[in-house]
């Protein structure tokens, strides 16, 4: 399954700053406002768990 997530809001309230440390795992103090669209492909695999009841 695939999932598209869109992140939407007022300026300077940490959109890219929250996109930076989940997909990269680092946070960025200094990173610069966004002005337009930033694109980041991400993938993760998530592992099943099955009921047996």
């Amino acid at each position: 399954m695939a999932l598209k997530i869109v992140f939407v809001g007022n300026s300077g309230v940490g959109k890219s700053s929250f996109i930076h440390r989940f997909c990269y795992d680092r946070f960025l103090a200094d990173l610069n406002a966004t002005i337009g669209v930033v694109l980041v492909f991400f993938s993760v695999t998530l592992a099943q768990t099955f009921s047996s009841s």
